[in-house]
């Protein structure tokens, strides 16, 4: 059995999970090719349920299975899936897929966010001296006139960077 996609709407994910946690600590997941139903039974009250369609949350959906329907049913710890989908908030893009490993059934996210770092400043802006420029001033400009080569030095020593953090989360398969 092979379940992957990546995930659009993270804010309401994260926000359904939360609201699901509040009711159960554990939720039956049902994963086929129509849709994914979150089953919770709390300890003390009702059992509630929900449907959701695939493209509500997913998107390129890959699911393969014996089962009829291709049908995958899981059990998942909600608290630590809502720890995961908690940290990617901020994420560009948030993936999940089915994974194993020692013998133990996961369900990984992988979160890649992009961050910008700024390098150090140049030496033509700053010395050993206190930040003098080369010549010995300050480094600003009596007139009022704004340079822009100072934005493009600038934006030159910024540098996207992109981080993946892969989080597993151990489930049980039914």
């Amino acid at each position: 059995m092979r379940f992957r996609a990546s995930i659009v709407n993270i804010n309401t994910f994260t926000k359904f999970t939360a609201s699901l946690a509040t009711l159960g600590h554990i939720a039956w997941v049902r994963l086929d090719d129509k849709d994914v139903r979150f089953t919770v039974i709390p300890e003390q009250g009702t059992q509630v349920w929900a449907v959701l369609t695939i493209d509500s949350i997913l998107e390129n959906y890959s699911i393969q299975s014996a089962a009829p329907n291709n049908t995958i049913n899981l059990e998942v710890p909600l608290a630590p899936l809502q720890r995961a989908l908690k940290s990617a908030q901020n994420a560009i893009a948030a993936n999940i897929r089915l994974t194993k490993k020692d013998n133990i059934p996961l369900l990984s996210l992988t979160i890649t966010t992009s961050t910008i770092n700024s390098g150090p400043p140049s030496a033509s802006a700053f010395n050993a001296r206190g930040g003098a420029g080369e010549d010995g001033t300050d480094g600003f400009d009596a007139s009022s006139e704004f340079r822009e080569e100072s934005v493009e030095a600038f934006s030159s020593r910024a540098q996207d960077r992109e981080t993946t953090v892969t989080q597993d989360i151990p489930i049980r398969v039914l």
